[in-house]
């Protein structure tokens, strides 16, 4: 136990084994910090087994590369990834039945795959052109800043109250899982070269209270869904 049970400062981590982030109190971190840079390599694990720990930064800066590893939340117990900066190039997020909270700056790009409940709660969130996200379970946008480029979601969206999704001008979001929209959330886009498109056999729900429960601003979409 303790409040602190890790940091890695000013180094640089290159992780293909396992990692366990464990303590008996809960709410404890492994730090990022000075300049560090931890690589979560292809077969690498990095497993959250004690409940509320996080991955995070308090001197700046740090980073977290996930290029193939897998990021896991293990026996029922909640997680955040809060580092300075998160690359999300490939590999695997799993949230197993709890929530995984992305609260810090996050870059998305290739094919990576989130499994479960995803929360991006703070920062800012970048979709480069051309990532593909998969996963069953649903990817929510509930306090973050989020910009995507031409982007395909096979993983459920949805804009917790208050929200927007920002779709980068000349570029097409495509939702093949869905989107579920709260009140005074918003898809905005740069123009009508901005494109949603929600493919046949998909929903487009809006739900919450209020007077608005959803908008699309300055964009196209193309909806088959239902």
């Amino acid at each position: 136990g303790g409040a602190v049970p890790g940091v890695f400062d000013n180094l640089t981590v290159n992780n293909s084994g396992t990692l366990n982030l464990q303590a008996n109190g809960g709410g404890e971190d492994l730090r990022l910090n000075n300049s560090a840079v931890l690589n979560n390599l292809t077969g690498g694990q990095i497993r959250f087994v004690g409940p509320d720990q996080q991955i995070n930064t308090n001197s700046t800066p740090g980073t977290l590369n996930n290029s193939g590893g897998t990021i896991s939340l293990v026996g029922g117990v909640n997680g955040t990834i809060n580092p300075t900066t998160f690359n999300l190039s490939a590999g695997t997020l799993d949230a197993g039945t709890q929530t995984m909270t992305l609260a810090g700056n996050t870059n998305y790009s290739g094919s990576p795959t989130l499994t479960g409940a995803v929360s991006m709660t703070a920062g800012t969130h970048s979709f480069a052109d051309s990532t593909t996200i998969g996963g069953a379970g649903t990817l929510t946008q509930a306090g973050a800043t989020v910009t995507m480029g031409t982007v395909t979601l096979n993983k459920a969206y949805s804009l917790a109250t208050g929200n927007t999704l920002n779709i980068s001008t000349g570029d097409t979001v495509t939702l093949n899982a869905g989107l579920a929209l709260s009140t005074n959330s918003t898809v905005a886009g740069a123009g009508t070269t901005s494109v949603l498109s929600i493919p046949s056999g998909q929903a487009l729900t809006f739900s919450g209270g209020g007077a608005v429960p959803g908008v699309f601003d300055n964009l196209t979409v193309n909806n088959s869904g239902t």
